[in-house]
């Protein structure tokens, strides 16, 4: 069996280089050797609420600005609220830094990754067999539904990756366009891993790869455009795996009306060939509008004369 590549981990985002001190990595190395990761949090809660606040100020200074910032946001959030009650709210409720960012990014690429092993296993998850005289076969989908809420867990960390990343690398239709060609890649010939329909990609995997793709365009001042010419050629050529035409068309119909307009000018050629039904939703809503902008009148407003 053919052993599949890793494909979140060549594409992670860069760290930061480390600006700590050697007496603070020292020290830092120190309370991780002697405490449980529990047991830091709890001890450097305590510390801080044993500090004044003006000690506390030139401790969130001395971090740097960002580290500064999340700290700030931090206490502003816990204060005032038991301590069960902050928990409750978690990670997409919470302050996030960068650091803990790609700390999620990574635990969440880790899950990807071994989901992707699991398909192929053919004594996995994702192979089933009726009856024991019927040969297994291979369902792609139950890999996508596997995926789902990993894709869930991504895209609350897309902004601040995109960010604060030195090096941001999120070129999510890359990741997957690798992950694909993993998929079932171990399995035996015989089992016909990808001689269906592919798989159906849910909401938060569609919304996962149009956000992080928009997001690094913004960054690098790129043509939206393009992002949405590449997915297009991208369900257009590869049969295994199609998006969900809902979740891709509300997200470019919320666009700002003149980025909508824009994407329209540059990629409608007026034939729906190769064209992806999310696509030509698209298109259908933003030309209907425009004879019923274009045939509102405008309103004029009566100077009044001083």
């Amino acid at each position: 069996m053919n052993k599949p590549r890793r494909p979140g981990k060549s594409r992670l985002p860069r760290k930061r280089k480390q600006t700590a001190t050697p007496p603070v990595c020292a020290l830092g190395e120190a309370v991780r050797s002697g405490f449980s990761d529990d047991e830091i949090t709890e001890v450097l809660a305590r510390l801080l609420l044993m500090l004044d606040p003006p000690t506390v100020a030139r401790f969130a200074k001395s971090l740097g600005p960002e580290r500064e910032r999340v700290l700030r946001d931090v206490l502003s959030t816990a204060n005032g609220l038991p301590a069960e009650k902050s928990r409750a709210k978690g990670l997409a409720h919470s302050p996030l830094g960068a650091g803990r960012a790609l700390q999620e990014w990574k635990k969440a690429w880790a899950d990807w990754d071994d989901i992707v092993a699991e398909s192929n296993d053919e004594h996995g998850d994702y192979v089933h067999q009726e009856h024991h005289w019927e040969p297994p076969y291979f369902c792609p989908n139950d890999v996508a539904d596997a995926l789902e809420p990993i894709a869930a867990r991504m895209r609350p960390l897309i902004p601040k990756l995109t960010e604060s990343t030195a090096e941001p690398e999120l070129d999510f239709l890359g990741m997957l366009e690798e992950s694909l060609e993993d998929i079932g890649s171990g399995l035996e010939e015989w089992m016909g891993a990808w001689e269906g329909d592919g798989m159906m990609l849910g909401p938060n995997l569609t919304a996962c790869l149009f956000e992080a793709q928009w997001a690094q365009v913004q960054k690098t001042k790129g043509d939206p455009a393009e992002v949405v010419a590449r997915i297009q050629a991208f369900e257009s050529t590869n049969r295994k795996a199609s998006l969900d035409s809902r979740t891709a068309a509300e997200f470019l119909l919320a666009l700002p009306r003149q980025e909508l307009l824009h994407l329209v000018k540059s990629l409608d050629d007026g034939s729906t060939e190769k064209r992806s039904r999310w696509w030509q939703t698209v298109v259908a809503a933003v030309k209907k509008k425009e004879p019923a902008e274009r045939g509102r009148p405008r309103r004029t407003v009566e100077r009044r004369s001083l």
